[in-house]
C-alpha cells in the first residue's frame, strides 16, 4: 500500500510539474500572439506615418539586413519546428526587432554566441545610426515606444516578464527602443 501511495504521489507531482511548464508555455505563446496583434493594430499605422530621412533610411536598411542575417544564425529555418515556444520566440523576434537581444545575445539566451568583435561592430552601427536620427523624429518615436512598453507590460503580467531587466543605462534602452521601432516593418 505504501508503494502504491508513493507511486501515486510521484505521478501527481510529475503531472503537476508538467502542467505548470505547459501552462507557462501556453502563456508565452499567448503573449507573443497578443503582442503581435497589439503591434499591428495600434502601432503599425503610427510606424507607417513616420517621415524618415533618406540617410537614416539607408542605415536602417543596412542594420535590418544585418539583423535578418543574425536572426537566421540564432534561429535557423526549420520547417518542422516541434517546440511551439521556440517557434513563438522566433516569431516574436522576426515580427518586431530587438537589436539588443539579437546583436548582443542579451542574457545569453541563445545558443549561438556573439564574439566581442561582432558586438563592437553592431554597437558601432547602432551608435552611428543613433547620431543620424533627427531630434524631432527621435522624440516622436521615443514617445511611441514609451507607450508601447506600457502596453507590452500589461500583456506580460501573467508570467512576470522583466522587460530589459539588464539595462542599467536608460539611454541605451531608449536608443534601442527607438531603433527597434524604426526597423520594424521596414521594406
Amino acid at each position: 500500500m505504501k508503494k502504491f501511495a508513493a507511486l501515486l504521489l510521484l505521478f501527481f507531482l510529475a503531472g503537476n510539474l508538467f502542467s505548470q511548464n505547459l501552462n507557462e508555455d501556453v502563456l508565452k505563446q499567448n503573449f507573443v500572439r497578443q503582442y503581435i496583434n497589439l503591434l499591428d493594430k495600434k502601432y503599425l499605422p503610427q510606424r507607417n506615418q513616420l517621415a524618415i530621412p533618406n540617410d537614416v533610411l539607408t542605415d536602417l536598411k543596412k542594420i535590418k539586413a544585418e539583423y535578418n542575417a543574425r536572426l537566421q544564425q540564432v534561429f535557423p529555418t526549420t520547417p518542422t519546428e516541434r517546440n511551439a515556444v521556440k517557434q513563438a520566440i522566433r516569431n516574436y523576434y522576426t515580427h518586431y526587432p530587438d537589436v539588443a537581444a539579437i546583436f548582443t545575445n542579451r542574457n545569453n539566451q541563445f545558443e549561438v554566441k556573439v564574439s566581442d568583435e561582432e558586438k563592437a561592430k553592431y554597437i558601432t552601427m547602432l551608435v552611428e545610426l543613433w547620431k543620424k536620427i533627427p531630434n524631432p523624429l527621435f522624440a516622436k518615436v521615443s514617445d511611441i515606444t514609451d507607450q508601447l512598453k506600457k502596453d507590452k507590460i500589461q500583456l506580460t503580467v501573467p508570467f512576470n516578464y522583466d522587460y530589459y531587466r539588464n539595462f542599467s543605462d536608460d539611454t541605451l534602452r531608449k536608443r534601442d527602443d527607438v531603433i527597434n521601432f524604426l526597423l520594424w516593418n521596414l521594406d
